[in-house]
């Protein structure tokens, strides 16, 4: 996203804001999440708001926005968290450069991804990967043809992957 003027800096911070208040439009573990009517609502304010700035605002120039303001926090966020594990001290941790980074780190538990947990004794020939980060939010995923054939518009896929792999005298059976 290119540089904001600082005039312009103001009004985004106190979108974001807003944003923020909204809970059904990023906190997934909430229960107004899954409340399609209040996120209408919500969107609905968020593009009041925007059309003080831009007249022609629509709910999609919302979700345009909101995605590209997760996805440069996303890409900051990787970083620091890269740069806290790589054991640097924290005078080397890496310092975001963007100059709404701080008004967005309410997402950081809602964008990092989780651990995946496995129940089975993990041994030598079992491996558990981590578990893929979901975004339901319809900002945050771009919609395809494909999408009309599925009734949620999400892809299932299993949260881990298990490997076993058993040895009989000499022979290998590896299954996925």
């Amino acid at each position: 996203m290119a540089a904001t003027p600082p005039e312009g800096q103001e009004f985004w911070l106190d979108f974001i804001e807003c944003y923020r208040s909204f809970l059904s439009l990023w906190k997934i573990k909430s229960e107004d999440y899954k409340n399609r009517n209040l996120k209408g609502n919500c969107y609905k304010q968020l593009v009041e708001m925007l059309k003080e700035h831009i007249p022609t605002a629509t709910k999609d120039l919302v979700c345009k926005k909101i995605n590209a303001f997760r996805t440069s926090y996303r890409r900051e966020l990787k970083m620091v968290i890269k740069s806290e594990k790589s054991g640097a001290g924290s005078d080397d941790i890496y310092k975001p450069s963007l100059w709404y980074y701080d008004a967005l780190g309410f997402l950081r538990d809602q964008e990092t991804q989780e651990e995946g947990l496995c129940t089975m004794e993990l041994d030598e020939g079992v491996k558990c990967l981590p578990a893929p980060v979901k975004t339901d939010s319809p900002c945050l995923r771009h919609t395809t043809r494909h999408d009309a054939y599925s009734t949620s518009g999400d892809i299932h896929k299993p949260s881990y992957q298990l490997r076993v792999t058993t040895s009989h005298a000499g022979s290998q059976d590896t299954r996925s």
